[in-house]
């Protein structure tokens, strides 16, 4: 602990942690976070690195006793904040992806740990397993579980136990879903000379509903509150003719004058958000893991025109009767570096339309 406190690197002690969790000694890695666990509040900064990396380095090893070790270190050493909010969503990611389900419902499932944190822990674990996907059904305690999470009112609950259709599309690895110009896949829409003919005389109005500009606005929400970002969410009736003619007229800033367009589907828009929510801005977390997933739905409930906490069934169904499109985003508005998006939603009823732009920058 005196070499860790005065090392310019940890290289050698995190090299260390692996060999000793690799060789099963996890008397040797429980003394470790004892010690880091009680060190004082002027130490503590020099263990972080090494003590996440010896959480990581337990999560990534399939085992009870490695599970067991892991869940009687407290999730950081500096209690409250951001940072412990991540840990919990990341080592329930770890755990979910690295350790069997049997384990994980034998040893934080029906152990249920007393640690006041292990519940919202179990509660990112349990969708995180969903999320692999293991069937919840199959094992009486992450069903019991997730009745009660229900009964609580946890936030994830408003997420199935399974997968639904929309969310197990595969994808080509390639695929990075930030924006038109990516390698999402798209149709390009071919808005004629005559379309636009037709439309002059639409009138276009513009509707101020705060609620769904907030449930739209989820996904990127830290892009603007802890980063550099600007988001724009709008909803306008419209007629459903000539569809490309009438975005053209849209009072947006986060278009061009001659805006290009593509087609997609619903399961396409529905990855978009997961990226935006997961990956969080230049400067931000993101929602990540299972609240990534929770985010991306209630978004896209916000943009079919449902209320955020609606059952995510009936706004996959909603979806699905939707008509997607990708804006370009290299309008001025954006700022063109790595965090960009722009979603449009033709809505069931063929008159309205919601859009969702968001950019953000280091």
């Amino acid at each position: 602990m005196h070499a860790l406190a005065h090392a310019d690197n940890t290289r050698a002690f995190t090299d260390e942690v692996d060999r000793r969790v690799g060789a099963g000694d996890l008397d040797w890695i429980g003394e470790l976070g004892a010690a880091m666990v009680g060190a004082t509040d002027s130490e503590v900064r020099q263990y972080e690195s090494v003590y996440e990396h010896l959480q990581r380095a337990l999560a990534r090893t399939p085992g009870r006793d490695t599970i067991r070790q892991l869940l009687c270190f407290p999730l950081v050493l500096r209690p409250g904040g951001p940072a412990e909010e991540f840990r919990t969503r990341l080592l329930a990611m770890e755990l979910a992806f690295h350790q069997s389900a049997e384990d994980l419902a034998r040893e934080v499932f029906e152990a249920a740990p007393g640690q006041e944190v292990l519940y919202e822990f179990r509660a990112c674990l349990l969708h995180e397993l969903v999320r692999r996907p293991v069937s919840v059904d199959e094992h009486p305690a992450l069903r019991s579980f997730a009745a009660a999470l229900a009964v609580d009112g946890h936030p994830l609950a408003q997420l199935p136990c399974h997968l639904l259709p929309l969310e197990q599309i595969e994808r080509d690895p390639s695929w990075y879903p930030m924006g038109p110009v990516s390698r999402v896949p798209k149709d390009p829409l071919i808005t004629p000379p005559l379309a636009r003919r037709r439309t002059a005389g639409t009138k276009v109005t513009e509707v101020d509903d705060w609620e769904q500009d907030i449930a739209m606005r989820t996904v990127v929400e830290d892009w603007y509150t802890a980063s550099n970002g600007r988001v724009a969410a709008h909803v306008s009736p419209l007629a459903p003719t000539d569809f490309g003619a009438l975005f053209a007229r849209l009072p947006l800033e986060c278009r061009r004058d001659a805006p290009e367009l593509w087609t997609t589907t619903a399961d396409t828009v529905l990855g978009i958000l997961r990226a935006a929510a997961a990956g969080g801005g230049a400067y931000a977390f993101g929602h990540f893991g299972a609240y990534g997933r929770l985010a991306a739905w209630q978004s896209l409930a916000g943009l079919v025109g449902l209320p955020a906490h609606t059952p995510v069934p009936e706004i996959a169904r909603r979806a699905e009767q939707t008509h997607w499109f990708l804006p370009d985003t290299e309008a001025d508005w954006f700022e063109y570096v790595a965090w960009d998006l722009a979603i449009t939603a033709l809505r069931p009823s063929g008159r309205e339309i919601a859009v969702l732009a968001a950019t953000d920058t280091d």
